[in-house]
């Protein structure tokens, strides 16, 4: 049995895309449960038999999976957010490495829904597409990978509680997996539709955010995927994707902001001592 949990905050206006998404592909046996704090997120849901709606207490995106965790009853548990929407047969392609028992996590494969004729919505193709390279390079270095948070999937078993404060969910919980010596897989096919933030300001809270997390205690690991001398290693792949002199240019300003958002990261985790509510900020341009 999957269950398959959707967390959300404050996207009536998307919610309802995100879960048909997903009903078209469960099984009889599936649950669907979608988390969120708001009234207005949960009253967009469509009602169906196999989707069960829970209200957090809001006290973020951690407390709100440990809060759902406890409830759900399948032994493969499947995790996706309100703001995003899975292609057809995304869910079979995302689960089929659990055919090896020695698989414990599973990364799906997010993909920009933001124009690429913009500069945001190039940022998000070239960083979107350099993850997606990353992965398939350390899966056939028999490395392990840190699945995304768009589209996951794990043992049940092997889920431990979240630190309520750490800003790196989804890497949390990759990282969990390995120290349980299990193995991470990458589903390429397994696509999940993102749209990325359109301005500085949200791009910016973004990036910072997550970031911020591999600066926490709990990502300090000799495995971690991220990190700003890693990014820089693959400056070679970065420079060859551009098609045009104007993408050239906006790949040179994100060259440019990269080291930025990581020393931001860093004053606002070690310096600042900055909390997880000062830091994990709405971005509403995504939604």
């Amino acid at each position: 049995m999957r269950s398959i949990l959707l967390t959300s905050f404050n996207e009536p206006h998307t919610i309802a895309r995100a879960v048909q998404a997903l009903l078209s592909q469960v099984s009889a046996d599936d649950e669907l449960v979608v988390v969120a704090p708001d009234n207005p997120t949960l009253a967009a849901v469509p009602k169906h038999p196999q989707v069960r709606t829970l209200q957090d207490p809001g006290n973020g995106k951690p407390a709100a999976l440990n809060f759902a965790f406890k409830e759900l009853r399948g032994d493969l548990v499947i995790l996706t957010d309100g703001d995003v929407y899975v292609e057809r047969y995304a869910l079979n392609e995302l689960c089929r490495p659990f055919n090896d028992p020695k698989i414990g996590a599973i990364s799906g494969h997010p993909i920009s829904d933001s124009p690429r004729n913009t500069k945001f919505g190039f940022w998000s193709h070239l960083l979107t597409d350099a993850v997606h390279v990353l992965r398939l390079k350390r899966i056939a270095a028999h490395a392990p990978i840190e699945c995304s948070g768009y589209l996951m999937a794990l043992r049940r078993t092997l889920i431990d509680k979240l630190p309520e404060d750490t800003l790196g969910d989804d890497a949390m919980l990759s990282h969990q997996v390995i120290q349980k010596g299990y193995r991470t897989a990458y589903a390429p096919n397994a696509f999940v539709h993102v749209k990325y933030p359109n301005n500085y300001r949200d791009w910016l809270r973004q990036k910072v955010r997550s970031q911020a997390g591999y600066w926490q205690s709990y990502l300090q690991t000799p495995d971690r995927m991220r990190s700003m001398t890693k990014e820089a290693k693959h400056i070679r792949w970065v420079m060859s994707y551009p098609k045009t002199p104007r993408e050239r240019f906006w790949m040179m300003e994100l060259i440019a902001w990269r080291p930025i958002t990581w020393i931001m990261a860093f004053w606002q985790v070690r310096i600042a001592r900055r909390s997880f509510h000062a830091i994990w900020k709405r971005v509403e341009s995504s939604k």
